[in-house]
């Protein structure tokens, strides 16, 4: 049975009724909205209901959409609006911050995407195996410190304090950079291992104490960028959401969210680019199978650097949450290039 314009309105306003209230829709509704019988309506709704696209929770209630009209609603139905005018200059302004650091940007993006949408947000960091580091500088700050500053190719900044054992001047901390850039530049970050540290040793024989520590310290640097971060925002939003104010349901939620590898598999980079859309068993993962998943891959370079992603309920505002992620990875990327370009705060020679 094919779907004619009068079931495809139908099974429209329903959606879209169901995505505001939670609440089933009844033949009486529809019927206001249409010049027509809530005989026809009723009717018409059956034929739905029996084409797999509308489900009656209770013998005695109206019906709401399935996974599959969701699916047909994204695909054929739906209008993707622009933003508002106000929540484009919040996201705007919010990268406008010109923040250097990979973590404060991906919880600002998590906040972002959960205040606008009041969903849950996911932002998930790059794989270790695409950040490739751009350039290692020194920088005196004051007689005894030296700032050691690490940049990746997507811009992201790095930085750790170093005591000075002695006195240096710039041109002697310009030299050291160099050499430091001979041995990491160009390099993945996953890649960088004890046998690149001990050339690094190797070739500071003089001065060891400062460059022990020196070493030490750009260990450290890629250590942490070897460790793969995920950031949620938003965990209590779903307590404002009908399905699922049950404690139980909640407490349930709460406690998927804590399984760190399990947001990686939800919110993977791996996926193609553009945003995706996993509604209720199409979630390949178990536990989010009540849920729907909106998500977007962010790239430097047209290389994918990692995901963000909006969990939901299955009758989300599909419209808004796709122009919203959008509208946030563009501006993500922006930001991640313009660092990249060395436009974001630390310039170094090429």
């Amino acid at each position: 049975m094919l779907l004619g314009d009068r079931k495809l309105a139908i099974l429209r306003t329903i959606i879209d009724d169901y995505i505001v209230t939670a609440e089933p829709i009844g033949s009486r509704t529809i019927a206001k909205k249409y010049e027509l019988s809530s005989a026809t309506i009723r009717n018409e709704m059956a034929d739905l209901e029996e084409m797999g696209y509308l489900r009656q929770v209770h013998t005695s209630s109206g019906r709401v959409p399935s996974d599959k009209a969701y699916r047909f609603y994204v695909d054929k139905l739906m209008q993707v609006n622009a933003l508002s005018g106000n929540e484009a200059a919040y996201i705007k302004d919010v990268y406008e911050k010109k923040s250097t650091q990979l973590e404060e940007l991906l919880m600002l993006t998590a906040k972002t995407l959960s205040d606008i949408s009041n969903y849950t947000a996911i932002a998930v960091g790059p794989k270790i195996d695409t950040v490739v580091v751009r350039s290692v500088r020194l920088i005196p700050i004051d007689a005894n410190y030296v700032l050691l500053i690490v940049v990746t190719d997507s811009g992201i900044v790095r930085d750790m304090m170093i005591r000075k054992p002695f006195d240096m001047d710039e041109s002697y901390l310009d030299k050291v950079s160099e050499k430091l850039n001979f041995y990491f530049r160009g390099r993945p970050v996953g890649g960088i291992g004890d046998d690149v540290f001990d050339q690094v040793k190797d070739g500071f024989l003089r001065d060891k104490v400062f460059f022990n520590s020196l070493v030490d310290a750009i260990s450290e640097t890629v250590e942490s960028s070897n460790t793969r971060k995920v950031y949620t925002e938003g965990l209590n939003n779903i307590l404002d959401i009908p399905e699922y104010s049950d404690i139980i349901k909640a407490k349930e939620f709460f406690s998927l969210m804590k399984k760190k590898q399990l947001m990686f598999d939800l919110v993977d980079s791996d996926m193609p680019q553009g945003v995706n859309i996993h509604i209720g068993d199409e979630n390949p993962i178990e536990e989010m199978k009540s849920f729907s998943v909106v998500t977007a891959t962010y790239c430097v370079n047209k290389k994918i650097y990692g995901s963000v992603g909006i969990i939901g309920p299955k009758r989300m505002n599909y419209p808004k949450v796709i122009s919203l992620i959008d509208n946030v990875v563009d501006e993500l990327t922006q930001h991640l290039v313009a660092l990249g370009d060395g436009s974001g705060g630390y310039d170094e020679e090429e």
